[in-house]
């Protein structure tokens, strides 16, 4: 992974900041079955190709974005924006279908601080970020390592998203010694990543991922 920044003062008060990050992930996926048939002493030794999954996985992802900061007196805000382009090229080298997914989205933040006097402030906060699927998460084959729970991937799975946002009240009487403290919470998630579980007569779990 690699990150370039760059900041540049605009005027007395805003300052632009730009900055790109981008980073490459390389991983292999091996899930062998084999039976025992024409073998001795238990010893597994003939590969069955259509319970098995052997995967490349080549993850890349480059992450342009901004920072515009402005502070005068009792005010200083920040917005950042950050845009995420996502890439995934899976190979199958047992089948030879290849996959190819390609994801963009926006990751912004606000941040938002004002001195309502010497010893008091609000602040408010919000920030969204992206929640990419596991690369085991997309293939769209079964995996047998648990013959009593099996797993299969969703290829057509797509990137969730986190966000939320704070808001805080600080004010403080050094005379008296009180001191008051507020903050509210939320939080909102889209495309949140979950499992799907099927129970058969037989006693073996088929599982799968969704978005809810």
């Amino acid at each position: 992974a690699s990150t370039i920044s760059f900041m540049e003062p605009l005027s007395k008060t805003i300052k632009l900041k730009i900055n790109y990050r981008a980073s490459r992930t390389v991983n292999n996926n091996e899930n062998i079955s084999a039976d025992t048939v024409g073998f001795s002493g238990g010893t597994f030794g003939r590969q069955i190709d259509s319970l098995s999954n052997i995967f490349n996985f080549i993850q890349s992802e480059h992450r342009p974005g901004f920072e515009l900061q402005y502070e005068k007196e009792k005010l200083r805000i920040t917005f950042e924006n950050e845009l995420n382009l996502a890439h995934l090229v899976q190979e199958d080298l047992l089948r030879g279908n290849n996959f190819d997914y390609r994801r963009t989205n926006y990751m912004p933040a606000l941040r938002a601080r004002y001195k309502m006097g010497k010893y008091k402030s609000l602040s408010i906060s919000y920030r969204g970020r992206t929640n990419m699927p596991d690369p085991n998460m997309l293939q769209p084959f079964q995996n047998n390592a648990n013959p009593l729970s099996l797993v299969v991937g969703n290829p057509n799975l797509k990137m969730g998203y986190n966000q939320n946002m704070n808001i805080n009240l600080n004010a403080y009487s050094p005379i008296e010694g009180n001191s008051f403290y507020l903050s509210v919470y939320g939080g909102h998630n889209i495309n949140t990543i979950g499992t799907s579980r099927v129970f058969e007569e037989s006693g073996r779990t088929v599982s799968t991922y969704i978005n809810l």
